[in-house]
């Protein structure tokens, strides 16, 4: 199943997909490399992960919302960009 993805967006280094954490022989360095962090594709300055709302107050999840959908609009950007 991963070694067709051409790449994989997590929300932090814990949450990352069962075939890539913990068992690096599932999923090849090869395609390791293909995962990266949602954030990643966000515009906000110095958000590297997206942060825990279950414990906290309604503003927690509103935050992690404008979170996502901030990097939802990166990565779209980002899949249009390529070519083909």
């Amino acid at each position: 199943m991963a070694s067709s993805a051409t790449s994989c967006a997590s929300a932090d280094w814990n949450n990352r997909p069962p075939w890539i954490a913990p068992a690096p022989t599932i999923c090849t360095p090869e395609h390791q490399v293909k995962v990266r962090r949602v954030m990643e594709f966000g515009q906000l300055e110095g958000v590297a992960i997206v942060p825990e709302p279950y414990r906290g107050e309604a503003k927690d999840f509103e935050h992690v919302l404008d979170l996502l959908e901030d990097a939802c609009e990166g990565l779209i950007r980002h899949l249009q960009s390529w070519p083909g």
